[in-house]
């Protein structure tokens, strides 16, 4: 008899292939957080989106009604905090007939019982379902799938909602980071130094000449 595996503890979804931004999975953003977090935006067409979307929707009314529940006190205060996406606008302020979904996770855990913190590694695969290397570099643009947790939480300031909370990814088309380019910054070509061209020996400097 196989052995009975244990039921997650929050309810889990996969979303289709999307377009990722601003992926941060196997090296986590540190910039709010010095523990790391991982986290990226995956952009969907909304016709792709709308079972994800109830998903959310469902356990957002979920977690109203047990922070109402658990704080019966402050019942009439608790309203509910945005869901873990909105629709893509372009510059104008039109609907695209995209939405972004937001996924997160701590890259390190500080138990609550006190044991030591441990880091927490993201299962990356690619489309043949095979682990990917450590030093890949992904990018914006990359076309994914990601699994997650629908979480629940209430603070009294955000008030009571849900969150992505990343699991695993699934890279169908890599996309590689490559660093920002000198045209996000205004700079076209010009003549002058050229970083490519190696100088002849017979150019460099030796101690004579000083």
């Amino acid at each position: 008899m196989s052995e009975k595996q244990p039921r997650p503890k929050h309810p889990q979804v996969t979303t289709p292939v999307g377009v990722a931004r601003y992926p941060f999975l196997l090296r986590p953003h540190t910039r709010f957080d010095p523990d790391g977090e991982y986290r990226v935006t995956l952009i969907l067409p909304q016709a792709e989106a709308q079972v994800l979307i109830a998903t959310i929707d469902e356990a957002l009314k979920e977690s109203m009604e047990k922070a109402i529940a658990e704080n019966p006190a402050k019942a009439d205060k608790i309203t509910p905090a945005n869901p873990p996406y909105s629709t893509v606008t372009n510059e104008a302020g039109e609907d695209t007939g995209l939405v972004q979904f937001n996924f997160k996770s701590k890259a390190k855990i500080r138990p609550r019982n006190g044991a030591p913190p441990f880091r927490i590694k993201l299962a990356i695969f690619d489309a043949k379902g095979q682990a990917v290397s450590d030093d890949l570099r992904i990018g914006t643009g990359t076309r994914m799938k990601i699994c997650a947790e629908v979480v629940p939480y209430f603070t009294d300031l955000v008030g009571a909602g849900v969150k992505l909370r990343l699991k695993a990814v699934q890279i169908v088309d890599l996309v590689e980071y490559t660093g920002p380019t000198a045209s996000q910054f205004g700079f076209g070509l010009e003549d002058g130094y050229d970083s490519t061209v190696v100088p002849d020996e017979d150019d460099e400097p030796d101690d004579s000449d000083f």
